[in-house]
């Protein structure tokens, strides 16, 4: 949270303005996926400790994980953003200044603003404080009436399953969206970022669909969740590495798969060819003589 503040101002009017539309054609994109995008943009500069400004590029492979874009698209998709001025060449939102809440730009007025509320209600009449009392009791009741209204109001529809993005539009998901479909189809794990980075060098480092729906499966029958997957998985991961698998030992005929092989033993034995000796005959008086020799050595040892 920067500066006490998590939240930033969503203006009406956002999701139709034609800049949009504009980005979507530069970047070969949906309005839908340039919204998500600039969503995504204007979350993380609010994050900032300077607010309105990205301390670096945005983590774009992570941002198509997350919004279940395909790959590269977030980044197309921010470049025609900057070809269009929203964000400058130092990673400030362009509009941001213009567009974020007052209070955040008049701040050092506050104090004034205070004090002169409080010297205007020393000098109230009667009926200045009547109709300020009536005001917060008038605010009350219409508060109350739209919860009213909201209570008994449908809710909106919902879907079951929220499909992944590149599917619907005919692509492969993405590896980090399809293992977190596995696992919430097939384990019930309710929850999962695809764009979780602990998630993404799990995968990177060879993770398996199958793994992650084992342990997912382990946590919905214990009540864990997408954190105790990630931490299980890793901790397993790195248990296993360090298991040291038994060599077994080495075929000491070996030299026998390949013709060299047995032209160096037989050599290494002193052995002569035999003129008009057919390879398969000089393999077996090779084999023999090599047992011979082994057996000899075994004996002595």
């Amino acid at each position: 949270m920067a500066g006490g503040i998590d939240w930033f101002r969503w203006h009406h009017g956002t999701v139709t303005d034609q800049k949009f539309l504009l980005v979507a054609r530069r970047a070969g994109a949906s309005v839908a996926e340039v919204i998500a995008v600039w969503a995504c943009v204007l979350e993380s500069a609010s994050m900032s400790s300077e607010r309105g400004s990205l301390s670096q590029d945005p983590d774009f492979e992570a941002m198509d994980c997350a919004l279940g874009l395909v790959d590269g698209r977030a980044a197309a998709i921010f470049s025609a953003m900057r070809a269009r001025s929203m964000i400058d060449e130092h990673l400030q939102v362009s509009a941001w200044l213009k567009r974020q809440p007052k209070r955040e730009r008049d701040d050092d007025c506050s104090t004034e603003r205070s004090k002169a509320f409080r010297a205007k209600q020393r000098h109230a009449t009667p009926s200045d404080a009547t109709e300020r009392t009536e005001t917060p009791r008038e605010e009350k009741r219409r508060e109350e009436e739209k919860e009213e209204r909201a209570a008994v109001s449908p809710p909106p529809p919902t879907r079951a399953h929220e499909a992944d993005p590149a599917e619907e539009a005919g692509q492969q998901p993405t590896a980090a969206g399809a293992i977190c479909r596995a696992m919430r189809q097939q384990a019930r794990l309710a929850g999962g970022n695809p764009g979780d980075p602990r998630f993404l060098a799990l995968i990177a480092q060879g993770a398996t669909e199958a793994e992650f729906v084992g342990i997912a499966a382990e946590a919905v029958s214990k009540g864990k969740g997408w954190a105790w997957v990630l931490a299980v998985l890793q901790a397993r991961r790195t248990e296993a590495a360090g298991i040291t698998l038994a060599q077994p030992p080495p075929d000491p005929m070996a030299w026998r798969q390949t013709s060299e092989g047995v032209f160096a033993m037989a050599k290494e034995l002193g052995m002569q060819i035999r003129p008009n000796e057919l390879f398969h005959d000089l393999e077996r008086r090779v084999v023999m003589a090599f047992r011979r020799a082994r057996s000899a050595q075994e004996s002595t040892a």
